[in-house]
Protein backbone atom coordinates (compact mmCIF):
# COMPACT_ATOMS: atom_id res chain seq x y z
CA UNK A 1 0.00 0.00 0.00
CA UNK A 2 1.09 3.61 -0.50
CA UNK A 3 2.33 5.14 2.72
CA UNK A 4 1.75 8.68 1.49
CA UNK A 5 -1.26 8.02 -0.72
CA UNK A 6 -2.30 11.16 -2.65
CA UNK A 7 -5.75 12.66 -2.20
CA UNK A 8 -8.57 11.91 -4.64
CA UNK A 9 -8.18 15.41 -6.11
CA UNK A 10 -4.46 14.83 -6.68
CA UNK A 11 -5.14 11.52 -8.44
CA UNK A 12 -7.75 13.13 -10.70
CA UNK A 13 -5.42 16.01 -11.53
CA UNK A 14 -2.61 13.61 -12.38
CA UNK A 15 -4.83 11.43 -14.54
CA UNK A 16 -6.49 14.15 -16.57
CA UNK A 17 -3.66 16.65 -16.82
CA UNK A 18 -0.50 14.58 -17.09
CA UNK A 19 1.48 17.02 -19.23
CA UNK A 20 1.08 20.21 -17.24
CA UNK A 21 4.51 21.53 -18.21
CA UNK A 22 3.49 21.34 -21.88
CA UNK A 23 0.06 22.80 -21.10
CA UNK A 24 1.56 25.90 -19.53
CA UNK A 25 3.19 26.72 -22.86
CA UNK A 26 0.27 25.65 -25.07
CA UNK A 27 -2.69 27.37 -23.36
CA UNK A 28 -2.80 29.79 -20.46
CA UNK A 29 -5.98 28.60 -18.76
CA UNK A 30 -5.99 31.56 -16.36
CA UNK A 31 -6.52 33.90 -19.32
CA UNK A 32 -9.31 31.87 -20.94
CA UNK A 33 -12.89 33.19 -20.80
CA UNK A 34 -15.54 30.86 -19.35
CA UNK A 35 -17.12 28.38 -21.74
CA UNK A 36 -20.83 28.76 -22.57
CA UNK A 37 -23.10 26.15 -20.99
CA UNK A 38 -25.84 25.19 -23.46
CA UNK A 39 -27.67 22.42 -21.60
CA UNK A 40 -27.59 20.27 -18.47
CA UNK A 41 -27.67 16.49 -18.44
CA UNK A 42 -27.74 13.62 -15.98
CA UNK A 43 -25.39 10.73 -16.64
CA UNK A 44 -26.05 7.39 -14.97
CA UNK A 45 -22.63 5.70 -14.86
CA UNK A 46 -22.27 1.97 -14.16
CA UNK A 47 -18.99 0.11 -13.72
CA UNK A 48 -18.57 -3.68 -13.84
CA UNK A 49 -15.37 -5.59 -13.08
CA UNK A 50 -14.58 -8.49 -15.40
CA UNK A 51 -12.85 -11.38 -13.61
CA UNK A 52 -11.21 -14.51 -14.92
CA UNK A 53 -11.21 -17.80 -13.05
CA UNK A 54 -7.80 -18.92 -11.76
CA UNK A 55 -7.40 -21.34 -14.65
CA UNK A 56 -8.35 -18.63 -17.19
CA UNK A 57 -11.14 -20.77 -18.57
CA UNK A 58 -14.13 -18.60 -17.73
CA UNK A 59 -15.03 -15.01 -17.05
CA UNK A 60 -17.41 -13.66 -14.43
CA UNK A 61 -18.71 -10.18 -13.73
CA UNK A 62 -18.86 -8.20 -10.50
CA UNK A 63 -20.95 -5.03 -10.25
CA UNK A 64 -18.71 -2.27 -8.88
CA UNK A 65 -20.93 0.81 -8.66
CA UNK A 66 -23.62 2.96 -10.20
CA UNK A 67 -23.53 6.73 -9.77
CA UNK A 68 -25.66 9.57 -11.07
CA UNK A 69 -23.68 12.60 -12.23
CA UNK A 70 -24.48 16.13 -13.35
CA UNK A 71 -22.96 17.01 -16.73
CA UNK A 72 -23.08 20.45 -18.33
CA UNK A 73 -22.86 20.62 -22.11
CA UNK A 74 -20.50 23.31 -23.41
CA UNK A 75 -20.18 25.16 -26.70
CA UNK A 76 -16.42 25.15 -27.40
CA UNK A 77 -16.54 26.02 -31.13
CA UNK A 78 -13.37 27.84 -32.14
CA UNK A 79 -11.82 27.13 -28.73
CA UNK A 80 -11.34 23.38 -28.95
CA UNK A 81 -7.68 23.37 -27.87
CA UNK A 82 -8.38 25.60 -24.87
CA UNK A 83 -11.30 23.37 -23.90
CA UNK A 84 -9.10 20.27 -24.14
CA UNK A 85 -6.56 21.70 -21.70
CA UNK A 86 -8.67 23.96 -19.49
CA UNK A 87 -12.25 22.65 -19.23
CA UNK A 88 -12.18 20.34 -16.23
CA UNK A 89 -14.90 17.75 -15.52
CA UNK A 90 -17.39 19.10 -12.99
CA UNK A 91 -18.59 15.76 -11.67
CA UNK A 92 -16.78 12.41 -11.90
CA UNK A 93 -17.67 8.91 -10.78
CA UNK A 94 -15.10 7.37 -8.46
CA UNK A 95 -15.69 3.69 -7.73
CA UNK A 96 -13.69 1.51 -5.35
CA UNK A 97 -12.79 -1.91 -6.70
CA UNK A 98 -9.84 -4.30 -7.05
CA UNK A 99 -7.13 -4.90 -9.62
CA UNK A 100 -5.07 -8.08 -9.42
CA UNK A 101 -6.41 -8.61 -5.88
CA UNK A 102 -5.26 -5.18 -4.64
CA UNK A 103 -7.40 -2.12 -3.86
CA UNK A 104 -8.05 0.00 -6.93
CA UNK A 105 -10.44 2.61 -8.23
CA UNK A 106 -12.22 3.35 -11.48
CA UNK A 107 -12.71 7.05 -12.25
CA UNK A 108 -15.13 8.07 -15.01
CA UNK A 109 -15.38 11.63 -16.36
CA UNK A 110 -18.29 12.32 -18.74
CA UNK A 111 -18.32 15.35 -21.06
CA UNK A 112 -20.53 16.95 -23.71
CA UNK A 113 -19.10 19.52 -26.13
CA UNK A 114 -20.38 21.19 -29.27
CA UNK A 115 -17.36 21.72 -31.50
CA UNK A 116 -16.60 22.55 -35.11
CA UNK A 117 -16.92 19.61 -37.47
CA UNK A 118 -15.77 19.42 -41.07
CA UNK A 119 -18.87 21.07 -42.54
CA UNK A 120 -21.06 21.89 -39.55
CA UNK A 121 -21.04 21.90 -35.74
CA UNK A 122 -21.05 18.50 -34.05
CA UNK A 123 -22.00 17.61 -30.50
CA UNK A 124 -19.70 15.03 -28.94
CA UNK A 125 -20.89 12.97 -25.97
CA UNK A 126 -18.13 10.96 -24.33
CA UNK A 127 -16.62 9.52 -21.23
CA UNK A 128 -13.03 8.83 -20.28
CA UNK A 129 -12.41 6.20 -17.63
CA UNK A 130 -9.30 5.16 -15.76
CA UNK A 131 -8.85 2.04 -13.67
CA UNK A 132 -5.80 2.22 -11.42
CA UNK A 133 -4.26 0.06 -8.71
CA UNK A 134 -3.61 1.88 -5.43
CA UNK A 135 -0.59 -0.26 -4.52
CA UNK A 136 1.01 -0.18 -7.98
CA UNK A 137 0.12 3.08 -9.79
CA UNK A 138 1.81 1.91 -13.00
CA UNK A 139 -1.01 -0.66 -13.29
CA UNK A 140 -3.77 1.29 -14.98
CA UNK A 141 -6.21 0.82 -17.82
CA UNK A 142 -7.64 3.58 -20.03
CA UNK A 143 -11.24 3.33 -21.29
CA UNK A 144 -12.72 5.84 -23.75
CA UNK A 145 -16.03 6.01 -25.60
CA UNK A 146 -17.73 8.71 -27.65
CA UNK A 147 -20.40 9.43 -30.23
CA UNK A 148 -21.10 12.44 -32.45
CA UNK A 149 -24.41 14.09 -33.37
CA UNK A 150 -25.41 16.84 -35.77
CA UNK A 151 -28.55 17.32 -33.66
CA UNK A 152 -29.01 15.63 -30.31
CA UNK A 153 -31.89 13.15 -30.12
CA UNK A 154 -34.61 13.67 -27.53
CA UNK A 155 -34.11 10.12 -26.26
CA UNK A 156 -31.33 8.97 -23.94
CA UNK A 157 -27.83 8.50 -25.37
CA UNK A 158 -26.08 5.32 -24.21
CA UNK A 159 -22.31 4.87 -24.40
CA UNK A 160 -20.42 1.73 -23.47
CA UNK A 161 -16.74 0.97 -23.32
CA UNK A 162 -14.65 -1.89 -21.99
CA UNK A 163 -11.12 -3.11 -21.66
CA UNK A 164 -10.33 -6.69 -20.83
CA UNK A 165 -6.63 -7.62 -20.95
CA UNK A 166 -7.36 -11.33 -20.57
CA UNK A 167 -6.29 -14.13 -18.25
CA UNK A 168 -2.68 -14.28 -19.48
CA UNK A 169 -1.95 -10.56 -19.16
CA UNK A 170 -0.08 -9.00 -16.24
CA UNK A 171 -3.28 -7.11 -15.35
CA UNK A 172 -5.89 -9.82 -15.03
CA UNK A 173 -9.01 -7.73 -14.38
CA UNK A 174 -11.03 -5.89 -16.97
CA UNK A 175 -13.71 -3.21 -16.61
CA UNK A 176 -16.89 -2.36 -18.48
CA UNK A 177 -18.43 1.11 -18.26
CA UNK A 178 -21.91 2.18 -19.33
CA UNK A 179 -23.07 5.80 -19.27
CA UNK A 180 -26.66 6.82 -20.01
CA UNK A 181 -26.98 10.54 -20.76
CA UNK A 182 -30.38 12.24 -20.41
CA UNK A 183 -31.30 15.90 -20.74
CA UNK A 184 -32.26 17.57 -17.48
CA UNK A 185 -35.54 19.15 -18.62
CA UNK A 186 -35.68 21.68 -15.80
CA UNK A 187 -32.17 22.94 -16.61
CA UNK A 188 -32.27 22.87 -20.41
CA UNK A 189 -30.88 26.01 -21.96
CA UNK A 190 -31.66 26.70 -25.60
CA UNK A 191 -28.74 28.87 -26.65
CA UNK A 192 -27.29 26.50 -29.24
CA UNK A 193 -28.82 25.30 -32.48
CA UNK A 194 -27.39 21.82 -31.87
CA UNK A 195 -29.65 21.32 -28.88
CA UNK A 196 -33.38 20.88 -29.39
Amino acid sequence: MWKNRPSFAAVIAALFFQNLSHVAMAVDCARELPFATVASFRAEVSVVRLLWTDDGAAQTEEEVCTQSLSVDAYDVRGREEAAYWCLKPQDVANCSTEMNGDPASVTVAPAIWTRNGKDLPLTEIRFHGYAQSHSNPSDYLDIFSRTLFEVLPDSAVILEGAINPGPHSRIKDGYWIRAVFKKSDSCLLRSSSNFR
